[in-house]
């Protein structure tokens, strides 16, 4: 069995197992943890073999596009490398001819081997292991890994295109693939060879170099909307027939994978600032300082840094106060809060670690209300106002005060509110003449009659995808249910909905309103569905998600100029081809629908302007 062409990656190379510092270092994408001096050289280190390779930060890299580039580390940096490498797993059937002629076809002559005049005239082939023993004109050339194996001997047809080698595999959608061959020239005007997959000629033609040594060609090529069975071909386009003989060996066709990997290197802080704070004295390294004031130590750390630190000490006592004071209902002090007189004691270790007291003499009056409310009335907004005493005091007076400035002394209210932000305040006063304001934020609601439905652009749609705005006024604290018709539903004021339309006449849809009080109200409207086909002439696939998708949900071809086809779906064509945008242009199309129960084919052209 012969080698794959390519590594297929399981592990990571591991360089460094545990963390060091040394001044110049390799450092894998498999390593983590690792720390070094300031302005240390590290080599980055990815996995070897893959296809291709990209570095970030690239700016500061030596190189980005390489798998071992060195950077100088001056600060906490993150690395990451995205490389491409293949699966290991050769789609294609006897690539290394070792089964003879069987498992492919080419449009070449079959000459079975028989002595040095086989390969006559130009345009035959034969599969065997030695040049020389099928043509008297060629040297002893063998297969590309063994030397004892078969490979593809051929004497180079005259016209351009002539398919020389042609299997079908078969291939998973949006995936890269590498397709790739080892190829050898026999004699001068060499061979030019190119990949070819679904009729579609990929990469640069590749011209053999030299005579009698085996060259490597590839070509990575991405499946698209490709799902299954596709052909795969090699081709030549030589036309002279004097010498154009060459041998192929080794045909591979692979899934390529992207791998991103990632690996930090932080730097040792080899110049730290302290700032302390200490009562009567405070211990650095071995000496005991009672001033405040600024010290240095120097030093060198575990991993060989020159390093300093630097304290700012400032040295102070503990405090000792007493406050006095009175309040209605509570009191907060240090975070508790107290609803009953008394004298209380907080100990606490100051802003510079000191050991300190405050002492607090409380008188507490009590008050604790609570607002209940309820909307009596959703048309007129009436609202009914309740007080909740919780707290111990009796015989307190109640005042209400509404926005609109009426004042009620009651127990109980009840009043009108406008529309929006409405604030009712309740002055409860004691026995004891502590008075305290009570305060009930709540937003009014508009009752529900302007709520109308809007469409746009219009209530009329077609067939496929069709996307509309639907909206209405938006109130704050307001519930908004809209259902589509379609079985899902929207939840907010202005919504924008995508319909699947295949058979269907019309939609009704249904908005239901409810606000905080649960008032509830329904405004209803018929999408209408216009089965017509109207064909636009063109498209802006520039990605402002504004027409970047042509015929979205109608089953098209689109051909370029030359007659390649370069879409088929019914996903709508996004203005590419093999994942690039296509140049400005215009383009045939090719539709196919059913109407009032009657196959239907459009033609046209499309032009895209980006």
């Amino acid at each position: 069995m012969k080698k794959r062409c390519f590594l297929s990656f399981v592990t990571l190379l591991l360089i460094i197992g545990t963390t060091k510092t040394i001044a110049q270092k390799q450092v894998s994408v498999s390593d983590e943890g690792t720390i070094v001096c300031p302005n240390t050289t590290v080599q980055l280190l990815a996995p070897q073999g893959a296809l291709s390779y990209e570095w970030k930060p690239a700016q500061q890299l030596s190189e980005s596009d390489i798998y071992n580039p060195l950077t100088t580390i001056t600060e906490k940096t993150t690395f990451e490398v995205t490389y491409l490498y293949d699966t290991g797993i050769n789609l294609v059937r006897n690539g290394d001819f070792e089964g003879g002629n069987t498992g492919f076809v080419s449009y070449y002559t079959y000459k079975t081997p028989n002595g040095s005049r086989t390969l006559y005239p130009e345009g035959c082939y034969t599969v065997w292991r030695n040049a020389r023993e099928v043509h008297d004109r060629w040297s002893t050339v063998r297969d590309h890994t063994t030397g004892s194996g078969n490979y593809l001997i051929a004497n180079g047809h005259t016209t351009p295109n002539f398919i020389v080698w042609e299997q079908s595999i078969s291939v998973e959608p949006n995936q890269d693939y590498i397709f790739q061959a080892y190829a050898v020239n026999f004699l001068d005007n060499p061979a030019q060879l190119q990949f070819s997959i679904e009729g579609v000629q990929l990469g640069n033609i590749f011209t053999l170099q030299g005579t009698n040594t085996w060259q490597h060609f590839y070509v990575v090529w991405n499946s698209g909307s490709y799902n299954g069975n596709i052909t795969i071909r090699l081709l030549n386009q030589r036309t002279e027939p004097g010498g154009n003989d060459f041998g192929v060996d080794d045909i591979s066709f692979q899934k390529l994978d992207r791998k991103t990997e990632t690996v930090t290197i932080d730097v040792y802080n080899t110049d730290l600032k302290l700032t302390e704070t200490a009562c009567e004295s405070y211990t650095w390294h071995g000496t005991t300082y009672t001033e405040s004031g600024t010290y240095v130590h120097n030093y060198t750390n575990e991993q060989g840094c020159a390093s300093s630190e630097t304290l700012n000490l400032t040295i102070t006592k503990g405090t000792q106060t007493t406050l006095t004071e009175t309040a209605c209902e509570s009191y907060t002090w240090h975070g508790t809060t107290y609803t009953e007189s008394g004298t209380y004691v907080h100990n606490y270790t100051n802003e510079q670690g000191c050991a300190s007291s405050e002492t607090l003499n409380l008188t507490i009056t009590l008050l604790d209300y609570q607002i209940d409310y309820e909307l009596l009335d959703c048309k007129e907004r009436v609202y009914r106002f309740v007080p909740k005493n919780t707290g111990n005091t009796k015989n307190d007076k109640l005042e209400w005060k509404f926005p609109d400035g009426a004042i009620i002394s009651d127990f109980i209210a009840e009043h009108k509110l406008q529309e929006g932000n409405q604030t009712v305040v309740l002055t409860v006063t004691s026995e004891t003449g502590c008075s305290k304001d009570f305060m009930l934020e709540l937003t009014v609601l508009a009752y529900f009659d302007d709520y109308e439905i809007e469409v746009d652009p219009t209530a009329l749609i077609t067939p496929g995808k069709s996307t509309v705005r639907l909206y209405t006024v938006y109130r704050p604290g307001v519930d908004y249910d809209w259902d589509f018709g379609d079985g899902s539903h929207g939840f907010d004021s202005d919504v924008v909905h995508t319909y699947n339309v295949s058979g269907e006449d019309y939609y009704d849809v249904v908005l239901t309103v409810t606000d905080t009080e649960n008032c509830v109200e329904e405004r209803s409207i018929r999408i209408l569905v216009d089965k017509s086909v109207d064909v636009p002439n063109t498209f802006t696939p520039n990605g402002d998600g504004f027409n970047d998708l042509f015929l979205d949900g109608w089953h098209i071809k689109i051909f370029d100029r030359k007659g390649f086809l370069i879409y088929e779906g019914d996903k709508g064509w996004d203005g590419t081809y093999m994942n690039k945008m296509v140049p400005d242009d215009t383009y045939f199309y090719i539709m196919n629908y059913t109407e009032n129960g009657q196959n239907i084919t459009k033609k046209g052209f499309i032009t895209v302007i980006k």
